[in-house]
């Protein structure tokens, strides 16, 4: 498996770990009743948002491939490749220390085997303005549940180029027993990563 999909595959499953079906945790107990009545049918979506600021270092600027690599203050390192030409990646040195600000956004949801879905997708967009250069990555996919152990609270999933896993479901997490075997579980994730050069 590649880095891309390593780290898309630990967004997953982070993303659905705590959100898998999860909806109405800001209700009161009579609101959820009501609504969990209203929607015993439904398969439920949930949105979530985060952001973090972590100060990097350039380990490698790459020019003619276009590419560089930070390492944060955490010790993760990632790559990027720049392919917008109007990018001035020459104003990036090895060793530079930058502020990267992870703005993140996920969306899921379960859907009936069947329904029509969009196609995997996966998009890059690079941009700069004076001391920034900002990386905006788009993936969408759909994974299939293989198996839901309602008792013990565990999903076991699959999707294309990602083998199979299984994550437990928290336990504030609501109408799991809706949850089938060969139903869709639909990720949206736009991550839109910020670099500012410190000089």
């Amino acid at each position: 498996m590649n880095q891309s999909n390593r780290i898309f595959t630990t967004f997953l499953i982070l993303t659905l770990s705590g959100l898998l079906l999860g909806c109405g945790q800001t209700e009161t107990a009579d609101q959820a009743a009501e609504t969990q009545a209203e929607t015993q049918d439904v398969k439920a979506s949930v949105e979530r948002s985060s952001e973090v600021t972590l100060s990097a270092v350039v380990e490698a600027v790459d020019y003619d491939a276009r590419t560089f690599t930070l390492t944060d203050e955490d010790g993760n390192t990632q790559s990027f490749e720049v392919r917008n030409s109007e990018v001035p990646l020459e104003n990036l040195k090895q060793g530079d220390n930058v502020t990267m600000t992870v703005y993140q956004e996920e969306l899921v949801f379960v859907t009936e085997p069947g329904a029509e879905l969009p196609a995997d997708v996966e998009l890059t967009a690079v941009g700069s303005t004076e001391g920034l250069i900002t990386v905006t990555k788009v993936k969408q996919m759909t994974s299939t549940v293989l198996a839901i152990d309602v008792e013990n609270r565990m999903a076991t999933l699959e999707a294309d180029g990602i083998p199979e896993f299984t994550l437990p479901i928290q336990d504030d997490v609501q109408n799991l027993e809706n949850v089938k075997v060969g139903d869709k579980v639909v990720t949206y994730i736009t991550q839109v990563v910020s670099v500012t050069i410190n000089k």
